[in-house]
Formats: structure tokens, sequence, C-alpha cells
């Protein structure tokens, strides 16, 4: 008598986030403000720096 098993089906994932988006910066700006999907990873390059951070 063959043994039942069990399959535990994961849906994939098929839609892609919206865009981030930032608001504007200059100069001047010292915040960078936006919006980004969850647990996304933000990383921001100026001046030759990278600066790192999750959503």
């Amino acid at each position: 008598m063959p043994s039942a098993t069990t399959q535990i089906i994961q849906p994939i994932d098929t839609k892609a986030p919206p865009l981030a988006t930032i608001s504007t910066l200059t100069n001047r700006s010292s915040r960078v403000f936006g919006r980004a999907e969850a647990g996304s990873t933000i990383v921001v390059h100026h001046n030759k720096k990278q600066l790192t951070t999750t959503a």
C-alpha cells in the first residue's frame, strides 16, 4: 500500500513592487525621504560615499 505524502506549495511572487521614490535632493539636503518596499535595501551614493539602510 503506498504511503501518503504532504506537499507544501508556495505561491510564486510574479508582481514587481512599485518603484522606490525619493524626495528632491539638492546640494543643501541633509536628509533623504521616500518610499520603498518593506525589507528592501536602500543605497545612496553621494560624493564617493555609500550610505545603506533597510526600509
